[in-house]
């Protein structure tokens, strides 16, 4: 097959046609390789279940984290001394000087 290649193009196109086929073949493997997914459908579904489930359980922290908050800032405005309701009022109270 190559002699009668090789009589019709010379020994160059040979390589050349060799170099040709190789990056043809190189080709075909890039495209089956970034076709195809590197793991299975049902490991790649309970991956982003398991995303999913943190993202609720991070979101549920927060919430918690966030009403305890407001309650410590109310706990702190029926604390103040000026009697202000507002939050974070407690701390602008203790800066500011006494009317002593």
């Amino acid at each position: 097959f190559f002699g009668w290649i090789n009589d019709n193009v010379g020994s160059v196109g040979v390589v050349f046609i060799c170099i040709a086929w190789e990056h043809v073949m190189l080709l075909i493997k890039y495209i089956i390789n970034s076709a195809s997914s590197g793991l299975p459908k049902s490991i790649l579904d309970s991956m982003k279940e398991e995303k999913i489930k943190a993202a609720k359980r991070r979101n549920v922290n927060l919430g918690a984290r966030h009403r305890q908050s407001k309650m410590n800032l109310v706990d702190e405005s029926e604390q103040s001394p000026q009697g202000s309701n507002e939050p974070g009022s407690s701390i602008i109270g203790s800066a500011l000087p006494s009317e002593d």
